[in-house]
């Protein structure tokens, strides 16, 4: 599948291939898309997508495009993050039952980014996610 992000932008294809639990409960996750996260009330739950290599510049820089439909079935709703060599930049709250699309634009050198959810009050959650990732480098 490839998406058109913009009138300057070129047509990428999905690059989120899968998710590591760092500290739900329970979570359950197949390819992209994520069946079940649940974290208990009182403690914080994280999962983080596969990095992906994003190359910004001053001319032009980068983005990174994370589209999801969350799903929850109780609790709160997650934030989107996106993770700058394992370390969190940057959150996103987000609206479920609809297509979210949170984008960032990325300044300088090449690096490696990665999104993820997180139950940011640390209140109990349970949800799913479809999932799209894109980048587009900035040359």
């Amino acid at each position: 599948m490839s998406v058109n992000l913009g009138t300057r932008d070129k047509h990428v294809s999905d690059q989120l291939t899968g998710w590591t639990n760092t500290d739900f409960n329970t979570f359950v996750s197949s390819g992209k898309n994520i069946t079940s996260a649940i974290e208990s009330a009182g403690t914080s739950g994280h999962c983080i997508s596969n990095a992906i290599h994003v190359h910004g510049n001053s001319d032009n820089y980068g983005r990174v495009i994370f589209e999801m439909f969350v799903t929850v079935n109780s609790g709160e709703t997650p934030q989107a993050i996106l993770y700058l060599n394992g370390v969190a930049q940057s959150w996103q709250t987000l609206t479920p039952g609809s297509w979210d699309k949170c984008g960032w634009t990325i300044e300088g050198d090449s690096s490696d980014y990665a999104v993820g959810f997180e139950n940011y009050s640390q209140g109990a959650t349970d949800f799913s996610a479809l999932c799209r990732l894109y980048c587009i480098n900035g040359y």
